[in-house]
């Protein structure tokens, strides 16, 4: 995209398009319209021939008929711009962590962060993956859209009838849209037979040809019968299928994964399940549409609003990151502690940890052995910021591991809801 003042290309929120700097949008601009052209076109032959020959028949009846149906029209197209025109929730991309200077440590990173991290929510491990496109650890359920090239949060599918991703923000009124056409469809196609017999009743007690007379002055019925007729079955098929996604609290990324085949960590129950999803106020964007700019690498953003958006989701959960067994010349190193260890205030190494006191771990270099010379400096950031500061997990020295064990006291996380101790286990 380009920057608000006419700048060069700035990635920042990928692909996606910001109008008027309000709406946002994918990069697809005819498939909306094409949407757009397929609901408008039943609507004005409704409005225009079966509307008309309602009033006229039924007065006063027919009018109210009428006008349910308009009200159908325009929740259909509101959701649809809700839908097609807000963010479905994009993450906020961060600045590349390599070759940028640490303020807490004084140095230059020289790499990326570990490639995976893992996260047990009731019960359950879900893993996290850290995209190097976006440079963030995804939270839960947020997956990297291939089309939009953003990381998006509990993300559902790319949907290309909208031209927008469906995720956390827009899910509602994705839902809201196609349950609103699903009963435009049914609606329509009830009014269309309706009429289509009163007009063979009449022609049949008249004494005129049925056939004649109903796809002759009367084709309008048929016609749109017909098309909604097949319209539902894409639609209506839909909407059946996102409902009991709702019911079951999944995503149609998660459910076409089959992620949860041995049970959802998220699933509530199905009344909790839709009001969780349903009844919710959509979170604000986290970032400013009229001026986007990435993050520096080590700005405080996830701890305050990621962290306490999936303590608001989920209250009872207690989300931990714990690194998978590493082999590494010979030596295994499997550490396990709660998010956020690499705020400062929030642990303390015991005397005589390997562990230097700001939090930083290292390994031997290439060119040494157990001396301070050839040791290589693996330094991250010792602030609590980014879902990197939060996930990033310490190394410590072969050499020393083998001779102490590594014990180290953690503060509570995440308002007292997290465990307030978590031990290293002991390094062999």
């Amino acid at each position: 995209m380009r920057d608000i003042e006419g700048g060069p290309d700035v990635e920042v929120i990928g692909k996606n398009r910001v109008i008027c700097g309000i709406c946002l949008t994918g990069p697809e601009l005819w498939n909306p319209l094409l949407s757009i052209g397929l609901l408008t076109l039943p609507c004005v032959v409704f409005h225009a021939f079966v509307s008309p020959w309602y009033i006229e028949k039924y007065g006063a009846v027919g009018s109210l008929v009428v006008i349910f149906g308009a009200l159908l029209m325009l929740t259909a197209y509101v959701s649809f711009a809700s839908t097609a025109l807000s963010d479905p929730g994009i993450m906020k991309r961060q600045k590349d962590p390599k070759n940028s200077y640490d303020a807490i440590t004084q140095q230059w990173r020289d790499r990326s962060p570990p490639r995976w991290q893992d996260a047990q929510i009731n019960g359950r491990v879900v893993r996290l993956k850290f995209c190097s496109t976006c440079n963030i650890y995804r939270p839960p359920r947020c997956v990297h859209c291939a089309v939009c090239d953003n990381c998006v949060e509990r993300f559902d599918h790319h949907c290309p009838w909208v031209g927008n991703c469906v995720g956390r923000r827009n899910y509602r009124s994705f839902y809201m849209f196609i349950f609103s056409t699903s009963v435009l469809c049914l609606y329509v196609l009830g009014i269309s037979c309706h009429k289509m017999a009163v007009v063979v009743q009449q022609a049949n007690d008249e004494g005129e040809n049925a056939a004649l007379k109903l796809f002759g002055s009367n084709a309008d019925a048929p016609l749109l019968a017909a098309y909604v007729f097949l319209a539902i079955w894409f639609v209506g098929g839909l909407c059946a299928y996102h409902t009991f996604l709702v019911g079951t609290e999944q995503t149609t990324y998660e459910a076409l994964k089959g992620l949860y085949a041995d049970g959802n960590p998220f699933h509530r129950g199905l009344i909790r399940n839709f009001a969780s999803v349903l009844c919710r106020f959509p979170r604000q964007m986290y970032f400013d549409p009229r001026h986007p700019e990435l993050d520096e690498f080590d700005e405080p953003r996830s701890p305050t609003e990621i962290v306490p958006a999936l303590q608001a989701a989920y209250p009872p959960v207690e989300v931990f990151a714990a690194q998978p067994p590493l082999r590494n010349r010979g030596y295994e190193r499997s550490l396990s502690q709660p998010s956020g260890v690499f705020a400062e205030q929030n642990w303390a190494p015991q005397p005589g940890s390997p562990v230097n006191g700001a939090g930083i771990g290292w390994e031997e270099g290439e060119g040494g052995g157990g001396g301070g010379g050839g040791r290589r400096d693996h330094r991250v950031p010792g602030r609590c910021a980014g879902l990197f500061n939060q996930l990033a997990l310490p190394l410590v020295s072969p050499s020393q591991a083998l001779q102490q064990r590594v014990s180290l006291r953690l503060c509570p996380l995440l308002q007292g809801r997290m465990r307030h101790q978590a031990d290293l286990p002991r390094l062999k």
